[in-house]
């Protein structure tokens, strides 16, 4: 946790020193946008920040574990006054009914992950470079080999603030010399098929110009006279002559400085272009013509001028006839308006993306494990010394050490315990924890299941379902909003990269829209952590019950925090690796997909526009004056999050239907019900330290600690039922079974030793032996 503060602190340090202030981003790598640099620089700065916050989850998730495991003294506590906590487990139980202490560490250790689940992975964003201006060119491929072009084209097509009488003057030469540079360049410019260069200005595909600058549309034809498209009155001939003569072979057909936009319509992005409306496609509505073309891409894309976009000027445009009414007319040839597309050249553009750095949130994320840090420290010192009960184990080893006077003894399960709780009507009524008459043995098989008590399901259940609905809602919601799910990744709908969303939602407004929206953004993964607590809990319960239910099949270590003598270490506090490994995937999957269903989209350029809220909003305070921020979705992620919710749902159902082996009763993560199989008979014994078979099998480290630990203690062969010699059995591989008791404690209970036993935890010595159908055991 040190570490990664030291190496966050020195990065924040370094963003601040090169800005000189705290607010603003600071973009620390820049690339071209055509290279695939600054994702890969992304997505390794992102990965590394999951191996950060990973580290830092896992120390202060083992503090809070700590600190939810209840102490002896805090278990004694509890069970007098009726109820029982739970071992092995998080749980709220323990949370409420531990010292305040606990419980205020606890919340606080809580509430300082929040940043880093919400605001770390945001820290570090991708800006992507969108422009809006390029130029657009419409010609015969002879424009391409040196043809004769003649400025402003065939179809004497003007625009962009120029007037006629500018054609003949010096504020036409930036126009004209931006066409003559295209007619010199646009050979060596990459080739695009039909459908690829549809979707450069297509409203429903095109994205701002990122990868093109300028594109030459290259139609069928030789080339054109101005006579071709043009029946012009003498005045209007007489005008036009000295600037595009009337029979002179032009292969420029139209040129134009276009501008196009980003906006958000009904929560989809849309992009509208003043060029698109310089032509209608073959089927009438773009809407029709459109779907025809991506279905059936063999139909030629025919160009249809329409020369009304051309403005209404009869002195330029006037037909040498004038109407029936006596009126002008337009003067265009409406029988020389089709031009069938070839193919396009576009010119590769040199935008800049960059990775950047919010430093507000880099400072939130810094502050909050400072205070973790703090937490551990106070943490440590103030319960260094206290042993809390994490695992099942410690409970075990607590039990047999220090008997537990206020429970019983005999076959006692979780669920007898709760059922007695449930009928019991005060609150704090230790009769719950009354001596267990003696039960017939009857053996039967347990499922896991067992070791779930319902509300548990119901509970847990119910978190993972709610996160399923969610993620079909928001499916269902895009797939009503127009966002599609075709087979193929082409069009929208699907998206494979981040940076471009199939819909937006608003950004959330306010003194900064970025940092408002990163924390929506990151709802879901909060949810998500969530979601992953209840499912490893369910799932550690399962693994505990088969853990518990191996103590009677053979001599098994305890599994304790601080291990000694055979004791084993607690590799891990709850999880096998086969499952915590697991867990830790699935964890990584989902919150990847979270972060790629819902995220924030940030681009500098003149593409999208400042809706005021309304898709997209600029952001002065945390990001650069041209730069805009919204919140993208898309449907790929969402639709996989709803394949592997129920996916996830079924692997608990499965684990619970396995048979519990051995014939230990369920105890789930009872502290009273463990306590009650920890009643160790006062003729439980330790194997000898020397010659035992037992201790053959101890490595030599192991045999000389326990000789340390047992050199205070008689070892004479005779077993006395010291309160020291069962401390020190807990030392020594346990199993559960029928033990022998002394002969007043068959007396006192009235039978024969033949006719009732006792079941317990003890060593070799004792030889434990499984329950005897149809015996009477407490």
């Amino acid at each position: 946790m040190l570490v990664s503060m030291g190496i966050l602190i020195v990065f924040l340090a370094v963003a601040i020193s090169k800005t000189g202030e705290i607010k603003q981003a600071w973009k620390f790598y820049e690339s071209d946008c055509s290279r695939d640099n600054t994702k890969n620089m992304n997505t390794l700065l992102h990965l590394l920040i999951n191996a950060l916050s990973t580290i830092v989850l896992a120390s202060s998730n083992f503090f809070m574990q700590v600190l939810n495991a209840p102490t002896r003294r805090e278990v004694d506590t509890v069970h007098a006054r009726g109820k029982w906590l739970d071992i092995g487990i998080p749980s709220w139980r323990n949370a409420f009914c531990l010292s305040r202490f606990k419980l205020a560490a606890w919340i606080s250790l809580c509430l300082t992950s929040m940043p880093i689940h919400m605001l770390f992975n945001s820290s570090v964003f991708q800006m992507t470079g969108r422009f809006g201006d390029f130029g657009l060119y419409v010609a015969s491929e002879s424009f391409l080999k040196g043809g004769p072009y003649i400025f402003p084209g065939a179809s004497l097509y003007i625009k962009d603030g120029l007037e006629f009488e500018d054609l003949k003057t010096e504020r036409s030469s930036a126009q004209r010399s931006n066409i003559s540079t295209t007619a010199a360049e646009a050979s060596t410019w990459e080739r695009l098929d039909v459908i690829q260069c549809q979707n450069i200005d297509r409203p429903s595909l095109c994205t701002g110009m990122k990868d093109y600058h300028n594109v030459v549309v290259i139609v069928d034809g030789p080339g054109w006279t101005r006579d071709d498209f043009w029946n012009l009155s003498i005045a209007a001939d007489q005008l036009w002559e000295p600037v595009v003569p009337q029979y002179d072979l032009n292969s420029l057909l139209m040129a134009d400085q276009c501008n196009m936009s980003g906006f958000s319509w009904n929560g989809l992005p849309e992009c509208n272009t003043d060029c698109h409306q310089l032509w209608k496609r073959e089927g009438g509505s773009r809407t029709t013509s459109w779907s025809r073309e991506i279905s059936e891409p063999e139909i030629p894309w025919l160009i249809h001028f329409d020369w009304v976009f051309l403005g209404w000027n009869s002195t330029l445009y006037s037909a040498a006839e004038t109407g029936l009414d006596g009126y002008p007319r337009f003067g265009s040839r409406v029988n020389f308006t089709s031009f069938e597309v070839s193919y396009c050249m576009a010119e590769p553009s040199m935008s800049t993306c960059s990775v950047a750095l919010s430093k507000p949130l880099m400072l939130a994320v810094v502050l909050s494990i400072f205070l973790k840090l703090v937490i551990c420290v106070v943490v440590v010192r103030v319960i260094g010394s206290q042993e809390p009960l994490v695992t099942p184990g410690d409970a075990v080893a607590s039990f047999i050490s220090i008997e537990d006077r206020e429970s019983s003894s005999g076959i006692v399960t979780q669920e007898m315990i709760r059922q007695r709780k449930r009928n019991s009507k005060a609150r704090d009524d230790v009769s719950t924890f009354e001596l267990v008459e003696p039960r017939n043995w009857v053996k039967k098989q347990q499922l896991r299941a067992t070791a779930i008590p319902r509300g548990v399901w119901m509970r847990t259940y119910s978190i993972l379902l709610i996160g399923i609905i969610a993620a079909t809602i928001c499916l269902w919601q895009q797939l009503l909003g127009g966002t599609s799910l075709p087979l193929t990744f082409r069009r929208r709908g699907i998206k494979l990269n981040v940076d471009d969303a199939s819909s937006l939602l608003y950004p959330v407004l306010g003194p900064s829209p970025f940092l408002s929206s990163v924390i929506v953004a990151n709802i879901p993964q909060l949810f998500l952590s969530f979601w992953y607590l209840a499912y490893n809990s369910l799932i550690t319960r399962l693994e505990m019950s088969q853990e518990w239910a191996l103590l009677s099949v053979d001599y098994q270590p305890l599994r304790v925090t601080q291990p000694k003598g055979h004791q084993t270490s607690t590799y891990r506090l709850q999880l096998p690796y086969r499952y915590s490994i697991a867990m830790i995937v699935l964890s990584i999957i989902g919150h990847w997909l979270s972060s790629n269903a819902l995220f924030i989209v940030v681009s500098q350029g003149s593409y999208y526009e400042d809706g005021g809220g309304l898709g997209y909003s600029s952001d002065l305070t945390s990001l650069p004056s041209d730069a805009v921020v919204s919140i993208g979705t898309a449907s790929l992620p969402v639709l996989i999050l709803t394949i592997l919710g129920p996916i996830a749902l079924l692997l608990p159902i499965i684990l619970s239907r396995r048979i519990l082996p051995g014939y230990m009763p369920v105890v789930g993560s009872n502290s009273l019900a463990i306590s009650a199989a920890c009643q160790i008979s006062p003729l439980a014994g330790v194997p000898q330290s020397d010659g035992n078979e037992v201790d053959a099998k101890m490595g030599t480290k192991n045999a000389m600690e326990l000789q340390d630990l047992l050199a205070a203690v008689d070892q004479h062969p005779d077993r006395d039922g010291s309160p020291t010699r069962m401390k020190n059995m807990v030392f020594y591989p346990l199993k559960w079974g029928e033990v022998k008791m002394p002969d007043d404690w068959y007396n006192q209970m009235g039978h024969e030793a033949s006719d009732v036993g006792h079941l317990s935890f003890g060593t070799v010595v004792d030889d434990p032996q499984p329950p005897r159908d149809g015996c009477w055991y407490r």
